[in-house]
Parts: C-alpha cells; structure tokens; sequence
C-alpha cells in the first residue's frame, strides 16, 4: 500500500486525471472535460486498443447514424461494427466502464452494442435503480446531456 501512495504522489496532474473516451457529440465532449481528459474518436480508424488510464467509454448510438460513422449498426457495415466491438472488448478486459446510449431506432447490430454496455441508458435515464446511492460524476454530466440541462 506505501509503494501505491508514493507512486501517487509522484504522479504527474495527467496521470491522476480520469480519461473518457466518447463516440458522441461536441456538447458531451466539451461538458466532459471539467472531469478529466476527455477524446472524441470522430472516426472508425481511431479504433484500436483503449488508452492507458482510461476509464469511461461512452457510445452514442445516435452518433453511429450519420458522418464517419453512418451505418455501423446496419448489416452492410459488418467490418466497421467488429472493429468497434472489438474495442469494446479490450476496454472491457482493461476495467474500462462501457456506457452505450440507446437510440430511438434499432438496427442489425443494435442488441448486440447494448449487451456489450455495463452501462445502458434509454432515454435519458441509466439502467439501473441506484443511481442516487453511488456518485459517478461522469454519468451525471450524460445525464443532463440528455435530459437538455447542459450546453
């Protein structure tokens, strides 16, 4: 326990602050970054393994709908969602929290996103009932992305 202290103490500001890797919009970039260090993956070829230190990956399905990203969750983009899942998966295996926000529609991939979440949320609210009992500062600020509150 003494040498993880010392380690902390020695730590550089960058090393102590959280990292949030999202697949999502500009505002929910930018209300994030009050919490740590905050990377957009704008496009498919950004995949590949998480950075070191990261905790949150934070997928907007809705982002998945238009740009770069048009088309993942359809059946004709079955490489493109592999490779995203694929980066789920080792996020997963480093302790990464995935966090997938449910978009109105459904397509081919869709169940298969929303399996891969520890995190789930259908409109603007999580998964879950103890929301209130646990402080996580990063799933707040989604929260009021969602609901309108930020921005």
């Amino acid at each position: 326990a003494v040498k993880v202290l010392r380690a902390l103490e020695g730590a550089t500001d960058e090393t102590r602050q959280r990292r949030i890797e999202v697949i999502g919009s500009d505002l929910l970039v930018k209300s994030l970054g009050d919490l740590g260090i905050v990377q957009r993956i704008e496009v498919p070829h950004q995949l590949g393994a998480c950075n070191s230190g990261t905790s949150y990956l934070i997928v907007d399905e809705r982002e998945l709908e238009s740009g770069a990203w048009a088309g993942t969750l359809t059946s004709q983009s079955t490489t493109r969602f592999l490779s995203l899942s694929e980066h789920i998966r080792k996020a997963k295996a480093r302790g990464v929290v995935v966090v997938v926000v449910k978009a109105p529609q459904q397509d081919h991939f869709s169940n298969e996103l929303r399996q891969m979440a520890m995190v789930l949320f259908e409109g603007t609210e999580p998964n879950w009932e103890w929301e209130d009992d646990v402080y996580f500062p990063v799933l707040k600020v989604l929260t009021s992305v969602l609901r309108g509150e930020e921005g």
